[in-house]
């Protein structure tokens, strides 16, 4: 799994993206109002609004066996164009 936190400016809102092989949850907190905000910079950032709720989702996923926590990316690298066309040769 690999994931990736966000905040916007002045603590309007923050994000978090989880990837895994088999699901790609996100969530934001925020405002649509920029003179709204969460009013600090903890809060404001995603890891602490919006990462345990794609934490909490991803946990019940897990749980129910909606995705399986052994399946891994695929690191295996791909031929590109020119070692394809140097194949055909």
């Amino acid at each position: 799994m690999a994931g990736k936190t966000g905040t916007t400016q002045d603590n309007a809102g923050g994000w978090f993206i989880l990837m895994h092989p088999q699901l790609v949850p996100g969530a934001w907190v925020g405002f649509n109002d920029s003179r709204v905000t969460l009013r600090s910079d903890y809060w404001g950032q995603g890891a602490y609004s919006a990462l345990p709720i794609v934490g909490d989702f991803t946990q019940r996923a897990l749980r129910s066996h909606l995705i399986d926590a052994r399946v891994r990316f695929d690191t295996q690298k791909k031929p590109g164009i020119w070692q394809t066309m140097v194949a055909r040769i």
